[in-house]
């Protein structure tokens, strides 16, 4: 079965960009809190001999007033134990610890990046299925197993239980379908396949709030109040509405009237639906399409 890095997976749920390497604090505890003391009082070769090679080098230049760039030194990258005490032994895992030497090997500064995992997809939906209630401790990702109270491991390590979660709620939300349809569980390509069509609504969602914000900016009618959109569905009905008031897809809006979701194309419209997602009064249903308000077809009362 082909397995993915846990970290892959924040390219589905749109944990944006690269991981930023952040700083150490003194907020964290444990070894990390002691562990500038043990660091600057040595030269490079000490570090190597210690620690063993670094996962990677790199070279480290300085530009002058000139914009002259030459070489002043080099940052060596070691993968840390979750609690600080020393160099990770497992291979993939760990924090990154980032040590930046200058051209005679001495430590200019250090710093203490993201928090690199060897788990995969499987692994989590694994956890998933037998121990739901401590599944950050049974991955080794919960912040006690860190030493983490706040501060900006605290942030790195929480990107990662975002992933976990965002696998949890897909494995929950496959399964049942799976079970529903097949009486068995669901594989891991539909648990990925439905984190990626969750990803594209939100992509989606995200797109076409931009080009309403460039709408309003281009036509000068200055900074959209939040609730804009507030108790308007479109087509003279009003939010909040009530989903399947009246039966299967038959909504109900605040005044009672009833009104079905209908996509500008295609189909019938899928749930979820989020109301004025490409504007006043047109919504998006589940896999993206624009849908308005309409009378239910055949209906015999007022609409």
């Amino acid at each position: 079965m082909k397995t993915f890095p846990l970290a892959a997976i924040f390219l589905l749920i749109l944990v944006t960009g690269c991981a930023s390497h952040g700083t150490w604090s003194k907020s964290d505890q444990g070894a990390w809190a002691t562990l500038d003391e043990s660091i600057g009082r040595h030269e490079q070769s000490y570090y190597v001999t210690q620690w063993g090679e670094p996962l990677s080098k790199k070279e480290t230049s300085f530009r002058d007033e000139n914009s002259y760039i030459t070489k002043d030194g080099e940052e060596f990258l070691w993968l840390w134990k979750p609690d600080g005490t020393g160099p990770s032994d497992k291979q993939g895992d760990g924090w990154e610890l980032f040590l930046a030497f200058n051209e005679k090997g001495i430590v200019r500064n250090w710093r203490v990046g993201s928090y690199q995992t060897s788990l995969t997809i499987a692994d989590v939906v694994r956890a998933c299925r037998i121990v739901r209630a401590s599944i950050l401790d049974e991955l080794g990702l919960a912040a006690h197993q860190h030493g983490i109270v706040n501060g900006p491991r605290q942030f790195q390590l929480g990107k990662l239980q975002l992933v976990v979660f965002q696998i949890w709620d897909a494995t929950t939300e496959a399964d049942a379908a799976a079970l529903s349809l097949y009486g068995r569980l669901a594989t891991q390509s539909e648990i990925v396949g439905l984190m990626e069509a969750r990803a594209a609504e939100v992509r989606v969602r995200q797109e076409a709030q931009r080009r309403l914000a460039r709408r309003y900016a281009d036509n000068d009618y200055g900074r959209m109040p939040s609730n804009m959109f507030g108790g308007l569905l479109g087509n003279g009905f009003m939010g909040p509405y009530t989903p399947n008031a009246y039966g299967p897809g038959m909504n109900s809006d605040a005044t009672g009237r009833p009104f079905i979701w209908k996509p500008d194309f295609g189909g019938p419209a899928l749930g979820p639906i989020n109301p004025n997602a490409y504007g006043p009064g047109i919504g998006m249903d589940g896999t993206g399409r624009p849908v308005r308000p309409a009378c239910p077809p055949g209906w015999a009362g007022p609409c």
